[in-house]
């Protein structure tokens, strides 16, 4: 059951989503920054927007890794944007359980790093397997 932490407890996992649209639904959880937070407080307040309010611990104040990525040309047009530039930040959950945003998201897993393939596009997915090394 990839919805359990108590699985491949030897392994470190990953908690990806799943957005309500169909290419690309598996993410993990991301958020546009305000104007008003810094990168780890956007980071916080994504992580409780996705799952909830849980009892967390970020391992460091700055980005463990970035990412760009190009939006559609229909995305682009919308937005007035290129594309989104991502900052990911690693946390442990402490203690809680989720409880998932269904508004934006369908689904969670906790993945471990040789399951990334399973989800992602191989270019993102090579990306996160490095990433995710620890």
């Amino acid at each position: 059951d990839r919805r359990s932490l108590e699985r491949r407890m030897e392994d470190s996992l990953f908690l990806i989503v799943k957005r309500k649209r169909d290419t690309n639904a598996w993410q993990l959880p991301q958020g546009k920054l305000r104007p008003d937070e810094n990168f780890r407080q956007g980071a916080e307040r994504v992580i409780d927007r996705a799952v909830g309010l849980t009892d967390r611990y970020f391992i460091s104040n700055a980005a463990g890794g970035h990412f760009m990525y190009e939006y559609p040309e229909a995305l682009q047009q919308q937005r007035g944007n290129f594309g989104a530039h991502l900052f990911f930040y690693r946390c442990e959950i402490i203690k809680g359980t989720v409880k998932l945003e269904t508004k934006l998201y369908t689904d969670y897993a906790w993945i471990a790093r040789d399951e990334v393939g399973e989800y992602f596009e191989p270019e993102i997915a090579d990306y996160l397997s490095h990433l995710l090394q620890y």
